[in-house]
């Protein structure tokens, strides 16, 4: 239902909080049911977030990987878009407050909001390292890589540059490895006056080998890879400390601090600060799943035979398809959640106007 329109009293409303990949697929499997759809996201657009490092590493622009929310009506007329922040949700009553003061209510409702950063409690991560879950966050770090290669262009190169990367996982391999071509490739037409040697990319990782989910092979084509253009790499070595100079290591030959103009922080994901409450210890670990479902009715990514299918973990892990094979590996069997029949009598409360939206963001 678009503002201003009138819902079919007749009809489920399903309220999707999310418009990431499983927010959008759940939204796409339900293109033909007899339901009505509003899909509730802060930002307008959805973004790619495997090339998240493209845009940090100025291989792409923002809008490379961006994709209008509201361009699904254009094939789809039974879901509508509301740009908000859920604040709170009531169960019992079926609705959701967003921050605009908007209260959306529901007959069911699937949670689809990925995950953010998880720092360990690493002293100092937080607030001194830049995560890559979200497009400010790729503008961020090519911004303060940019500052710190026309400071030295300009003033000249008086210590090394030194970008550490955390996290030797997908995510960590990917962006160290585009740093260090833009450094091998890039950096000698665009930044003739400084010397590419003294740009030094590091990727810290405290378990042996990178891609530890991967294939002993993979693991060390990676390996191998990352050698040949010169990424410094740490294997077996711990972040102990990230300050706003450098970061705060530990192997087996002690503590070293290497001193950095950026740090990027690809290491583990967590549900965010809402969502982890509804968790226990906000862990996503694959054993908690049916106590929650038991708990409360978190619905989640695909819809078959008139019922949502839990597919995977909660879809707040991220990647559907990623949760489900992993789910299917652990052994969790899909659990399906019939919808019940609309009350007739029971008109669902009208969305905001327009107007009470806002502006968009422009992160």
């Amino acid at each position: 239902m678009s503002p201003g329109t009138n819902q079919s009293a007749h009809r489920p409303h399903i309220v999707i909080v999310g418009g990431g990949f499983g927010g959008i697929t759940a939204a796409r499997q339900l293109r033909r049911q007899n339901v009505d759809i509003t899909l509730i996201d802060r930002h307008t657009y959805n973004t790619f977030q495997p090339l998240l490092y493209q845009v940090a590493t100025a291989s792409l622009n923002p809008g490379d990987i961006t994709w209008f929310l509201r361009a699904l009506r254009t094939y789809q007329s039974n879901v509508q878009f509301l740009k908000g922040t859920v604040v709170s949700m009531d169960h019992d009553a079926k609705t959701v407050q967003l921050d605009n003061g908007a209260h959306v209510e529901y007959d069911q409702l699937v949670i689809a909001v990925g995950a953010t950063t998880n720092f360990f409690g690493v002293p100092g991560a937080a607030e001194h390292a830049h995560p890559l879950y979200r497009r400010s966050q790729a503008l961020a770090v090519r911004d303060q890589m940019f500052a710190h290669l026309e400071d030295a262009a300009i003033n000249g190169m008086e210590r090394e540059l030194r970008i550490i990367v955390v996290g030797g996982g997908a995510t960590g391999v990917e962006t160290a490895g585009a740093f260090a071509e833009m450094r091998n490739i890039d950096m000698p037409t665009t930044y003739p006056e400084l010397d590419p040697a003294h740009t030094h990319i590091t990727l810290v990782e405290m378990l042996p080998h990178v891609l530890a989910p991967f294939h002993p092979n993979l693991r060390e084509y990676a390996r191998k890879s990352l050698i040949k253009r010169s990424v410094d790499l740490r294997l077996n070595t711990a972040v102990k400390e990230v300050r706003d100079d450098g970061v705060v290591v530990e192997n087996e030959d002690g503590q070293e601090f290497l001193q950095a103009g950026l740090v990027v922080w690809a290491s583990g994901i967590t549900a965010g600060e809402m969502w982890r409450a509804r968790m226990p210890d906000g862990s996503l670990a694959y054993s908690f799943l049916q106590s929650l479902i038991a708990i409360k009715p978190f619905y989640v990514t695909r819809w078959l035979g008139g019922c949502l299918i839990l597919t995977g973990m909660f879809v707040m892990a991220g990647n559907m398809w990623i949760s489900a094979r992993n789910a299917r590996r652990e052994g969790v069997k899909p659990v399906p959640v019939p919808i019940p029949e609309p009350d007739p009598n029971q008109h669902p409360a009208p969305l905001p106007p327009t107007s009470s939206q806002g502006t968009p963001e422009p992160a």
